[in-house]
């Protein structure tokens, strides 16, 4: 949705899950501010771990009551960094010791600490098409 200021978009998304498991249900509310920097192209404005972006909310499905509220901002990154993990777990030669990142935004980091969870790296190699964030940010 659009807003006073022309180069900036407000929007609004959500992701639903279940666990027969846990007995709960989970429901990611996001909201967050786009940068319009070109015509096709759309930017997020909140890039850090820190930064709000929604929250989580869980019930049990047992009974229906609410079981948690969670600040989505930290969260985001571990849940996405964790999933990267996971994949160059199993689907890197088991002694992988470098690694090559796309980008130094706000997953960056978070993107290395789980690679150094399942891979001893010894060196880090990053290309960022952007100059002003060349090193990964930390999460907070």
């Amino acid at each position: 949705m659009p807003n006073d200021d022309p180069k900036l978009m407000y929007r609004w998304g959500t992701m639903e899950g279940a666990s027969r498991t846990f007995e709960t249900f989970a429901i990611r509310m996001k909201s967050d501010m786009l940068r319009m920097a070109r015509r096709q192209d759309r930017r997020k404005v909140l890039r850090r771990a820190r930064d709000f972006c929604g929250f989580v909310m869980v019930f049990s499905t047992r009974n229906g009551e609410p079981l948690a509220i969670i600040n989505d901002g930290i969260l985001q990154h571990m849940r996405v960094g964790g999933c990267a993990g996971l994949g160059a777990k199993y689907l890197s030669r088991e002694d992988s010791s470098v690694v090559g990142i796309f980008g130094s935004g706000g997953m960056a980091r978070t993107y290395l600490l789980a690679f150094n969870a399942v891979r001893k790296l010894r060196e880090v190699k990053v290309f960022s098409p952007t100059r002003k964030i060349a090193k990964p940010t930390p999460p907070r």
